[in-house]
């Protein structure tokens, strides 16, 4: 009895050396691509040692995978560029807690993709993530200049215990709810209102372009406007501007005969 004990103590720990997939065909294309020692499994030591280069690409427009969530045992990741684009089958990937940055159009055009982010400083710039349909934002998760607005997705969820940020309905605000970082994208209800409370929003240009809407409310304790706001939006028809606004960023609008405001 001791000696099957011992014997399935071994087959686990030899099993954990491994990375098992969910996906079959994300497996095939990992084993042909980076086993190099006649193993016919990828164990997580050799993920590790992989960098970014080695994943450029790896996932191609025209390949079935439908998930990557052992992505996160790629450790030795650090930037992403030409990841994943224009992949109509994946569904779910999960991005390495190691990794640092996502350049343009890193991960874009995969209109089934949620991602789920573990990185506690990870830069994106405007067009990392193009129509994403869903971010994680795990429990340590945190975006360089609490730019989560950058990535556009459909739906957001935080983690429990994510130290840097809530949700407000589908909103994204910083932990005190004192910052609006994010709102999902297509957001299409009539009119837009802001938690009471919230004192700034994120500085990003043409923030609200997510917003297929027609009236914004911003509280009255939002004391400054970021400059290009609304620019080139093309549904908002009106803002009421809380009693607490003392400043316009410029170009908050291209189109102001054309806009409402109270």
């Amino acid at each position: 009895m001791i000696l099957f004990h011992r014997r399935l103590m071994m087959q686990w720990i030899e099993d954990d050396r491994y990375i098992h997939f969910a996906d079959p065909e994300m497996e095939r294309l990992c084993v042909s691509k980076f086993v190099t020692d006649g193993h016919r499994m990828l164990s997580k030591n050799r993920a590790a040692e992989l960098t970014d280069s080695d994943v450029s690409g790896l996932i191609k427009s025209s390949s079935t995978v439908k998930s990557f969530d052992e992505f996160k045992y790629f450790t030795g990741v650090r930037s992403l560029s030409d990841f994943i684009n224009k992949n109509e089958w994946i569904e779910s990937v999960t991005l390495p807690r190691t990794l640092k940055k996502v350049e343009t159009y890193g991960i874009s055009f995969n209109n089934r993709l949620s991602i789920r982010i573990e990185s506690e400083d990870l830069t994106i710039y405007r067009s990392s993530f193009v129509y994403v349909n869903r971010c994680d934002l795990g429990a340590h998760a945190r975006i360089a200049n609490d730019s989560v607005y950058l990535i556009g997705a459909r739906q957001y969820r935080i983690e429990n215990g994510n130290p840097y940020y809530a949700m407000d309905g589908e909103f994204v605000y910083t932990k005190d709810f004192s910052t609006l970082v994010a709102i999902p994208s297509g957001y299409a209800e009539r009119k837009m209102i802001f938690r009471k409370g919230t004192t700034k929003l994120s500085p990003g240009p043409a923030f609200f372009n997510v917003f297929v809407g027609e009236e914004i409310i911003v509280p009255d304790t939002v004391k400054i406007l970021p400059g290009y706001l609304l620019y080139g939006h093309e549904t908002v028809k009106r803002i009421v501007f809380g009693s607490g606004v003392e400043n316009y960023g410029v170009y908050m609008c291209n189109r102001r005969s054309a806009l409402e405001t109270t």
